[in-house]
């Protein structure tokens, strides 16, 4: 797989602070939790965005990681075929509307 743990736990940090930022929080020197707390503090509907957002990517990551860990790739019944696709569009989804809705804060 080409996405590491690590670049999950990076995205979810970078996602944090560019939402934050996009809120106008001082990110400099904050840790995630700091930001996150701030964000949910100021706008818990763009908190809720962002949390969905984290976790359709993290079920997206764990399903392509259970695949690998099985073997399977490439060699997926219907029903995992399916289930890929949902955490797929899933992840798309939420991404588009985290985006969007950081996009109108940043006009």
């Amino acid at each position: 797989m080409y996405v590491s743990e690590h670049d999950v736990e990076n995205l979810a940090a970078w996602s944090v602070r560019r939402v934050a930022q996009a809120m106008k929080i001082e990110t400099d020197w904050r840790s995630t939790i700091e930001l996150t707390l701030t964000i949910e503090e100021r706008d818990p509907e763009l908190a809720a965005l962002l949390s969905s957002f984290l976790d359709a990517y993290r079920a997206w990551f764990d399903e392509h990681r259970q695949i690998e860990a099985t073997g399977r790739q490439g060699n997926l019944s219907s029903d995992e075929q399916v289930r890929l696709r949902e955490r797929i569009d899933a992840r798309d989804r939420t991404r588009a509307a985290l985006s969007r809705r950081v996009s109108e804060l940043e006009r």
